[in-house]
């Protein structure tokens, strides 16, 4: 075999001349990534090493034959020395094509190697969180998906002081059951190892504090905690019962509202600076207003 492919002549000679000639060329690719040329390179030499077996089933065959001749012509000297030579040609052409078999099969085994190589390579990996936004200071349980295409021989998940063996395939999933102490945000990390070839899929998980509004005589009416969020951005629908009462918004330090519409209208807010559950809010405030159902929009 060359860098160009797999190149076998095998002939069958008689007394010193060629009689049946054989021809074999199996082309590789050298192009990185064609797994498919590969495989049908490698299907190619398995093809070719199967007629060369076929081959020498049809030789032993006529060395049984020329044996039944040899016992035939035991008394004939002239015919006995051709029978002999035509046996030694037998073994002749039944050697060659052994060899041509063992060269073929390196290849076959060379071209395994290359498409394990590709797929190795071209191995597509992913990780996913769910939920990806969670409370600080609340238990939760963050499901990890691992996902390989081709399957992986091993998956290992790891971050956040987490270091588990998932197994192998496809997709594996696995449940961390935490508590975030502090806002911020944490990586998880898994480690694929696909046709001998190593990738790594990352997510980050981040932990907020909670966003609070609602309506009333003050900010203690805020009472709505809002989904797990990094922004405050999004639509709010709050019920004002009361005339004169006001919409409150509580949202963590590291977050502002820049601007709120009601009814594609500015819907002025007000800020000023509280505590809730021990924690340091800002907290948006409207003025007065009539009873009704708002919803209001920041962005």
């Amino acid at each position: 075999m060359d860098e160009q492919g797999i190149s076998i002549i095998v002939h069958h000679d008689r007394h010193g001349k060629v009689v049946n000639e054989r021809r074999f060329s199996v082309p590789v690719t050298s192009s990185e990534g064609d797994s498919t040329a590969l495989a049908m390179s490698q299907k190619g030499a398995t093809d070719i090493a199967d007629t060369l077996r076929a081959g020498i089933d049809e030789e032993i065959s006529e060395r049984q034959s020329v044996n039944n001749d040899l016992q035939g012509h035991k008394n004939d000297p002239e015919a006995h020395n051709d029978i002999r030579n035509d046996i030694n040609s037998l073994n002749e052409t039944m050697g060659g094509h052994t060899a041509a078999i063992n060269t073929l099969q390196d290849g076959i085994d060379h071209l395994q190697e290359q498409i394990e190589e590709i797929i190795g390579g071209s191995s597509v990996v992913s990780l996913s969180a769910t939920p990806a936004i969670v409370y600080a200071g609340e238990s939760v349980s963050v499901t990890l998906t691992a996902t390989s295409s081709p399957a992986a021989s091993s998956i290992v998940l790891t971050g956040n002081g987490l270091e588990e063996n998932l197994g192998s395939g496809t997709r594996q999933t696995y449940t961390h059951n935490l508590t975030f102490q502090n806002a911020g945000s944490v990586t998880y990390k898994a480690t694929f190892s696909v046709s001998g070839k190593t990738k790594e899929a990352t997510r980050n998980v981040t932990a907020v504090f909670p966003i609070y509004y609602g309506a009333g005589a003050d900010y203690n009416a805020a009472t709505i905690k809002a989904s797990a969020r990094t922004s405050p951005a999004g639509t709010y629908t709050i019920a004002v019962g009361t005339k004169g009462h006001k919409v409150f918004f509580l949202v963590p330090t590291n977050m502002t509202i820049k601007k709120a519409t009601l009814s594609g209208f500015d819907f002025p807010l007000t800020e000023t600076s509280v505590t809730k559950d021990g924690l340091t809010y800002r907290c948006y405030s409207s003025d007065g207003l009539l009873a009704d159902t708002l919803e209001i929009i920041i962005t």
